[in-house]
């Protein structure tokens, strides 16, 4: 089941819109079983994230990219964005001209990049580029990983060439956000390890394109899992949201309501289920 909402970016929450629910199928997929992130690029073109997740003990999920050309009903997989254990990564600029970056089962990667809406793409160069985001057709931003660490990476030949460089703090980047060619920031943690203790949640930005970036720590008293996403409106408005793991149904860190967080305060707190892994939503503060 797909959602259309009928919301432009920056409208005011409190603006009544209703959801337009489309039940949809995928042509000839041999992967997709269900959609993580979805991208609208014009009214009626989308492009979403798919995977398949076998039951526990059967491997690592499979991942590949889908287009539909009519508002979710039906989806097309595109053949050559397929990944196992991995996700590929995907950015538009608009309707028609877009990227993936990803990697192959034989371990080789690639940046592809498609001018007609995803039915034809053409190799670039051998990156694979996590958290690719686009700001226009030239200039590009994303993270590489080498096994151990992350670096920030930009292109500002439309993908051809990337240029990787370290940054601070943060050892595993998570999310890559641009507003412009020199506003942007990364978010993610200072450990890579399954164990949490002494793993610290970071937000970087940079209003420089990321020659420099100014440190901001999200703590918790055994660690941060994640970062699950971020977003901002302007140069300075926006929303952080992180969860916090659970040991035998007890929260490690459960921040107080309004409680400042280096650059951030948190405004939210998801209760979790059972077993589950409660969300906390942070914004900036003036």
């Amino acid at each position: 089941m797909f959602a259309m909402v009928p919301v432009a970016l920056g409208q005011s929450s409190s603006t009544p819109f209703e959801l337009r629910w489309t039940a949809g199928s995928c042509r000839n997929c041999e992967i997709v079983r269900q959609l993580g992130d979805v991208g609208l690029l014009t009214p009626g073109t989308v492009v979403a994230g798919g995977y398949f997740f076998p039951t526990e003990g059967q491997g690592s999920g499979d991942y590949s990219i889908v287009r539909s050309i009519d508002s979710g009903r039906h989806w097309v997989e595109i053949v050559k964005s397929r990944m196992h254990a991995t996700e590929p990564s995907i950015s538009f600029v608009n309707g028609r001209t877009g990227w993936i970056s990803g990697m192959s089962m034989e371990a080789s990667s690639w940046v592809l990049r498609t001018d007609d809406a995803g039915g034809h793409w053409r190799m670039l160069s051998e990156h694979f580029i996590q958290n690719m985001q686009f700001i226009n057709p030239l200039i590009g931003v994303g993270s590489e990983f080498d096994g151990t660490t992350s670096g920030f990476t930009k292109t500002s030949d439309g993908g051809h060439t990337w240029n990787l460089s370290a940054v601070p703090d943060v050892k595993f980047i998570s999310k890559i956000l641009f507003l412009t060619p020199e506003i942007g920031w990364i978010a993610g943690t200072n450990e890579l390890s399954n164990n949490l203790n002494g793993r610290v949640a970071f937000v970087l930005r940079t209003t420089d394109g990321g020659r420099s970036w100014k440190s901001c720590q999200i703590p918790a008293k055994s660690g941060v899992a994640d970062i699950q996403d971020l977003f901002f409106l302007n140069a300075s408005d926006g929303w952080l949201v992180t969860w916090i793991s659970i040991m035998k149904g007890r929260i490690f860190f459960k921040p107080r309501m309004a409680e400042r967080h280096g650059c951030y305060t948190l405004i939210r707190r998801y209760r979790a289920r059972e077993n589950g892994y409660p969300l906390f939503a942070f914004s900036t503060s003036k």
